[in-house]
């Protein structure tokens, strides 16, 4: 009997022992259950509150883009170019308020389309009413260029007013007339030119054209314009659609006047006297009376030059290509006859072409050494 009862509180005593550390072990796993849960919701917290601290703080992206382009704005004052308008005739208040407006630059204004003079002209023309702000856009453009305004000829078609095309061309007429047996159609769209495939009687160089680059030259030639006598008959919805053809704004190709300088410039296929320069010997035979008493002397670069203003002097804008200014520009180096230009050497020419602002070979296109001697011989009586 004690034997049974010592038996049988051995195995409550391990019961007992089982029951506790089952209990243990349930509540060492509910507590890490526990810690893992109150963990989880922490971290879950966290994360919430980051993400809606993202969301409150962050930026949104519109205004992100604003801060960039106040950022920006703020560096442009700095970095915009900086020209001194004056030089356009402006007053120091109209100045002031282009640059409030952030108009800065000679570019800038270059690039003025008529409803930009239109505004500008409303807005500041009575206060600057001496001034034409139509000039204003092609002057800027000269002073870009670092070409002074005082050195423009005003019988230089590639500079003046934008010149705006006119509304209608009969281009029908035209091929009748200055297109004679080429192979030449009429383009609604384009105005006159040579058929797809077809080889122009002769191909002039469109780079000429103040304005038109080797890109832009072969552009037109791709859409069949070879020579200035086409550009020279555009209509002005003509100039619409090759300014979107050749991507550039219409106004560009009217600020640069491509027309008036296609009207102006021969095409190669003319035919015209050929050009020959004289040599030192030559220029010396014809002026050897004048060497002899040393009213004129000769130099190596510029030719036979006169010491001082003489008694005659020629009318020097009758040569084709030569203006006021430049005549001023001849006569200042010493030279003011046709016989004096009619024995330019090679190298005269050479330099004398430096004092043209555009079309620097018009020396040898419009052979000025041929028209000095036609005038001289026209006025003297006296053939060189």
């Amino acid at each position: 009997m004690m034997q049974d009862t010592l038996f049988l509180a051995e195995i409550a005593d391990q019961n007992e022992r089982w029951n506790t550390l089952f209990l243990v072990l349930g509540l060492g796993t509910a507590i890490a259950a526990l810690i893992w849960l109150i963990l989880w919701l922490v971290l879950w917290n966290d994360s919430e509150e980051g993400s809606s601290e993202t969301e409150t703080s962050k930026p949104s992206p519109k205004p992100k883009k604003v801060e960039a382009k106040t950022e920006a704005a703020a560096e442009v004052p700095a970095t915009l170019k900086k020209d001194d308008l004056s030089k356009l005739g402006l007053s120091a208040a109209t100045i002031a308020a282009l640059n409030g407006k952030g108009i800065t630059s000679y570019e800038q204004i270059a690039d003025w389309n008529r409803a930009d003079i239109s505004g500008f002209s409303s807005e500041f023309g009575n206060s600057e009413s001496d001034l034409d702000f139509a000039e204003l856009p092609w002057k800027a453009n000269a002073l870009a260029a670092g070409i002074d305004l005082k050195e423009i000829d005003s019988s230089d078609p590639a500079f003046g007013a934008a010149f705006e095309a006119p509304a209608t061309v009969d281009h029908a007429a035209l091929i009748k007339a200055d297109f004679a047996g080429e192979k030449v159609r009429e383009d609604a769209d384009l105005g006159i030119v040579y058929a797809e495939g077809a080889k122009a009687s002769h191909e002039d160089d469109l780079t000429a054209i103040k304005g038109v680059g080797p890109v832009l030259s072969k552009k037109l030639n791709e859409y069949g314009v070879f020579c200035y006598k086409q550009m020279a008959a555009w209509s002005d919805h003509n100039v619409s659609e090759f300014s979107d053809r050749l991507n550039c704004f219409k106004n560009r190709i009217e600020r640069d006047r491509w027309i008036p300088q296609a009207k102006e410039i021969d095409c190669a296929g003319e035919e015209v006297e050929e050009f020959q320069a004289a040599s030192e010997e030559e220029a010396a035979s014809t002026f050897a009376a004048e060497l002899a008493s040393g009213t004129v002397k000769q130099d190596s670069v510029y030719g036979i030059l006169y010491a001082e203003k003489p008694a005659e002097v020629d009318d020097l804008k009758k040569i084709k290509g030569v203006g006021k200014v430049l005549e001023g520009k001849l006569n200042g180096i010493g030279v003011y006859r046709f016989k004096q230009v009619g024995v330019w050497t090679q190298p005269s020419c050479e330099e004398f072409a430096k004092l043209l602002t555009a079309f620097k070979d018009r020396i040898y296109r419009d052979n000025w050494i041929a028209q000095a001697k036609k005038l001289h011989n026209e006025k003297y009586d006296d053939t060189l």
